[in-house]
């Protein structure tokens, strides 16, 4: 599966008019570094499409990828911080806008990648209370247990 999609996205590459372009503008980068673009298969590890040097500061990127495709899905990460973003390869150009002090806060104008951040932020809240109410039940056994040995 994993030369199957190398042989597709390298085929797809030769095609510039119907690749995927990402342009990352980075404010406030943290430190000078490189960012990769890969794709993600869930049958095999990452493959790594693109890779550009970032500087430090407020910074603009270009990163190519394969083919349109809306069923796939990309990660840009980078070599020194331990941050991601996934992006949905749903339109040609794809514009990400970073402030890397609220990196979290990042907006696109990629309606499948929006879509797809906004259902992972919803499951992340769904986790976190249930992580709560775990803790509670967690604390009410101990004081349960506690007040049994007084």
């Amino acid at each position: 599966m994993a030369v199957l999609l190398l042989l597709l996205t390298t085929t797809s590459c030769s095609d510039k008019t119907k690749n995927v372009s990402v342009k990352l503008n980075l404010r406030n980068f943290s430190s000078a570094q490189a960012v990769y673009l890969d794709v993600i298969d869930l049958e095999a590890k990452p493959l790594t499409l693109d890779t550009v040097n970032a500087t430090q500061g407020d910074v603009s990127l270009e990163l190519n990828g394969g083919a349109l495709d809306a069923e796939s899905l990309y990660r840009i990460r980078f070599e020194k911080d331990e941050m991601y973003f996934l992006v949905i390869p749903d339109q040609q150009k794809i514009e990400i806008d970073v402030d890397w002090k609220q990196a979290n806060q990042y907006t696109t104008n990629s309606a499948a990648s929006i879509s797809f951040k906004n259902l992972l932020g919803g499951f992340n809240a769904r986790l976190q209370v249930i992580d709560s109410l775990k803790n509670l039940i967690e604390a009410r056994e101990v004081i349960e247990t506690e007040g049994e040995f007084a």
